[in-house]
């Protein structure tokens, strides 16, 4: 696992080497630094009897980033779906836990890896952004890119989300008041956004002159750096995937498994409705969806070479057992594929974000996987959060049967993890993980 590298650069830190850098790492040092500071916190407090900075005690960091986490779900759910504070306490509090339990957020809670700690940050700017504290959202940006450097996408979501409520909120005055017919589309309400900011920029510089600081500084940390990666740049290089949005699709289905097939029940009912009065177009849509998902697959099925040599990971094995092991396998997988795109633009659809902030998050997530030619379940971990703190929660016992289904998962994975370890040709251990 990657934890090695991480545990190994903060002891280096913690032991005053600061111009160490292992190029095997390629992500900012914020994690290390962060471990450093809790490791130096506890030995300070006299929770730490010797002057050592473990592994175990390096996890611990990452095990108070997932309740952090778990505090940010419930509040960002609270102000996106709250109306009745009573109800909403008991229902969002379930809905928070069943993230805080999310397999692929879950396993990254118990190892020190930079994932727990970047969604930490990721989403303390988005709270404080939404809310107009542009500073303190700007500061915690500044923290998550120091986590992740790809981050500055969820940072450009947040600032656009930002802005258009504070654009929003301007248009309510009384000199700019507009009717309902002028937000009556996405496109009619971006018209009157830009207009609206064009007006009034000395204003929005002004109040988001931190969110401009920090992307000046990015800007300046790619021409320093000369690209987005640091340390191994040849394993980590930019591609165009269009398989990931079909691999994340998929992933978000399986892992909402009852609310989709609650959701699919009427998306098909839908379809076929259409299809009864109008067979030729249904037919000729379906075809066509088809064959665009069948040049996706020939095209832009991209094994990168961790895929091909990395064993721990339970994705080596769906390539090849499923994609690769079985006969025409990557187009056996078209009918899931199809059926989990339906269900996530059923969810989509059914979102009571405004249409702009929904458009934001669909590019986001585009400009987040498709540029990666490795697949990394936990690189769906932010697209999928979001979706889910600010879509339309579950009702009914789907929220029971989601946290079911989670922890049956989460049971099984670190289970396999802990007592089912195996040797590599070199006599090393290894084990298995998402």
């Amino acid at each position: 696992m990657d934890e090695i590298f991480h545990v190994s650069q903060t002891q280096q830190y913690w032991a005053g080497n600061w111009k160490h850098w292992d190029d095997k790492i390629t992500t900012p040092p914020g994690l290390y630094l962060l471990g450093w500071l809790s490791c130096w916190c506890a030995r300070t407090l006299g929770i730490l009897e010797a002057n050592v900075c473990d592994t175990q005690t390096l996890r611990v960091v990452n095990v108070v980033g997932a309740i952090a986490c778990v505090a940010l779900f419930l509040r960002i759910r609270k102000k996106h779906t709250c109306k009745d504070d009573k109800r909403c306490n008991k229902n969002e509090l379930v809905h928070a836990v069943n993230l805080a339990i999310y397999p692929f957020h879950f396993f990254y809670c118990l190892v020190y890896y930079t994932d727990v700690w970047s969604t930490a940050f990721v989403l303390l700017a988005y709270s404080y952004g939404v809310d107009g504290n542009y500073w303190l959202s700007a500061m915690f940006g500044a923290c998550s890119l120091l986590m992740r450097q790809t981050n500055i996408l969820w940072f450009s979501f947040t600032t656009a989300v930002s802005m258009r409520r504070f654009l929003k909120n301007h248009t309510q005055s009384r000199r700019n008041k507009v009717t309902k017919s002028d937000l009556s589309s996405p496109l009619e309400e971006l018209k009157l956004l830009s207009f609206l900011a064009w007006r009034k920029k000395r204003r929005i510089l002004y109040f988001f002159f931190p969110h401009v600081l920090l992307f000046g500084s990015f800007v300046a940390f790619l021409y320093l750096n000369g690209g987005v990666v640091l340390g191994d740049r040849l394993a980590h290089t930019v591609s165009f995937h269009p398989m990931q949005l079909l691999y994340f699709a998929l992933v978000f289905s399986t892992t909402r498994f009852f609310r989709c097939l609650k959701i699919l029940a009427v998306e098909l009912k839908h379809i076929l409705t259409f299809a009864k009065r109008k067979p030729l177009s249904c037919t000729l849509i379906l075809g066509g969806v088809t064959l665009a998902l069948c040049f996706v697959i020939k095209e832009f099925t991209i094994y990168h070479p961790f895929l091909l040599a990395d064993n721990r990971h339970f994705t080596f094995y769906f390539r090849r057992k499923i994609l690769d092991g079985l006969p025409s396998g990557k187009y056996l997988m078209l009918p899931l594929y199809l059926i989990s795109l339906i269900h996530f633009l059923g969810e989509w659809q059914r979102s009571k974000l405004p249409g702009l902030e929904k458009i934001a998050w669909l590019v986001t997530t585009v400009l987040s996987v498709v540029p990666s030619p490795l697949v990394e379940l936990r690189y769906f971990n932010l697209p999928v959060i979001f979706i889910t703190l600010l879509f339309s929660p579950a009702k009914g016992g789907a929220d029971l049967w989601l946290f079911v289904q989670y922890l049956f998962v989460n049971m099984i994975v670190v289970f396999v993890f802990l007592f089912l370890p195996f040797s590599w040709p070199d006599g090393s251990t290894a084990r298995f993980i998402w």
